[in-house]
């Protein structure tokens, strides 16, 4: 099982007709070439289907992050073995910002946090599952957002296969 979190920024551009998502690094200035410092959607498809996982948990609290919680990105991704699965949970819409500093944290790396640490969340067996963090995280990610910051953000999320894997338990 592969388990990916990246909390940082991201953007999409629209450079052509259809737009392309960069994450961008830590390190990226103000006016900088996001083509050449950040990362593409198409580069990190390809790092990605290099990890020989049969289910994935793809976390991104980042703007814009909508655009990677998608059919055409995770049908890019193969999965290897039996029972495979693919939970994609992004933090806001392709057309959002992502709020930060909810915390001490993203607004969206909260409300995971929160599930993680939550009981209610959990199911009947003790174990929090990818399935119970999207649930959790469609019903209270919003309801922050517009309580705290009179923002409107909601996630976006994606789900492929047998998604209904552990990720956590008490």
């Amino acid at each position: 099982m592969m388990y990916l979190c990246y909390m940082y920024q991201g953007m999409e551009l629209h450079l052509d007709e259809t737009g392309d998502y960069y994450f961008v690094p830590y390190d990226a200035s103000n006016g900088s070439d996001i083509t050449k410092t950040g990362i593409s959607q198409d580069d990190f498809k390809k790092l990605i289907s290099q990890i020989r996982a049969p289910k994935m948990a793809l976390l991104l609290d980042t703007c814009e992050s909508g655009s990677v919680a998608s059919e055409s990105f995770s049908s890019s991704i193969q999965r290897f073995g039996a029972n495979t699965g693919v939970a994609i949970i992004a933090g806001a819409t392709s057309k959002q910002n992502a709020i930060d500093g909810y915390k001490k944290h993203g607004i969206f790396t909260y409300t995971v946090l929160d599930a993680m640490g939550n009981e209610k969340v959990y199911s009947f067996d003790d174990k929090l599952s990818i399935n119970e963090i999207a649930e959790y995280t469609k019903y209270l990610l919003p309801k922050l957002a517009k309580e705290n910051f009179g923002h409107e953000q909601r996630p976006t999320i994606y789900m492929q296969g047998d998604t209904s894997f552990a990720i956590g338990g008490i």
